[in-house]
Formats: C-alpha cells, sequence, structure tokens
C-alpha cells in the first residue's frame, strides 16, 4: 500500500491511485463516487480575537471580519444554510492557506475566523 495525503486534485487514472477520499461537492462525473459521511462547517474563533472585535450574531455580519480563508473553496463567499435557507456571505481576511490545520491554529491564536469542517 502507497498512502498519500495531498490538498490538491490529481488525475486518478494517470496516477496510477485504486481509491481516493475527498471533501468535495464537485465530483468528477467519470469516477465513481460513494458518499462516507457528511461534512458540515463550523465558524470558530478564539476568546480573544472575539473579545477585542466583538463576536458576530448573524452569518452577514462576518464580513466585517478578518476571515481566515481556505484556498480551494470559500475564499471570498462563505456559504450558510438555515432552515432550508441559503445565504452566501462575501468575507475577506488577512490569512488564506490551502491547510484546514493551519487555519484553525490561526484562529486559536487569535488572528481571525475561520470557517473548519466537521465531519459527522
Amino acid at each position: 500500500m502507497d498512502f498519500q495525503i495531498g490538498n490538491e486534485a490529481v488525475d486518478l487514472v494517470s496516477e496510477r491511485i485504486d481509491l481516493a477520499i475527498r471533501i468535495t461537492n464537485k465530483l468528477d462525473p467519470n469516477l465513481i463516487a460513494r458518499p462516507l459521511g457528511h461534512c458540515d462547517s463550523r465558524v470558530c474563533a478564539s476568546p480573544a480575537y472575539l473579545a477585542a472585535h466583538g463576536t458576530p450574531s448573524r452569518p452577514q455580519e462576518l464580513s466585517a471580519h478578518n476571515c481566515l480563508t481556505y484556498s480551494y473553496f470559500g475564499k471570498s463567499l462563505w456559504e450558510f444554510t438555515r432552515q432550508h435557507t441559503q445565504l452566501s456571505v462575501p468575507v475577506g481576511g488577512n490569512l488564506s492557506a490551502n491547510d484546514s490545520v493551519v487555519l484553525l491554529e490561526a484562529a486559536a491564536a487569535g488572528a481571525g475566523i475561520a470557517l473548519q469542517p466537521c465531519i459527522r
């Protein structure tokens, strides 16, 4: 077994990869895909950040905050669903990364607000 971890999408056929586990909403129609679970998102910030900048009470208020964004999706628009109603919120900030752990650590250190995966 050759186990590889990466954030970038690869061509499974040309890379000779037999199995891939991905968190995505954009499935390749040429591949067979099976859902393994559901991945929600959670908005996270440190108590220090919230004390200094205020706690947003509605998703729309995130536009006024330093949002730490994920390079591959949600870089400038965060999507929320409540009671079957979708809401898109434009966000921006001083840090974007291709790794959710980096964003989680930055949020925990008080750098801003991050949208983090919550797999169930």
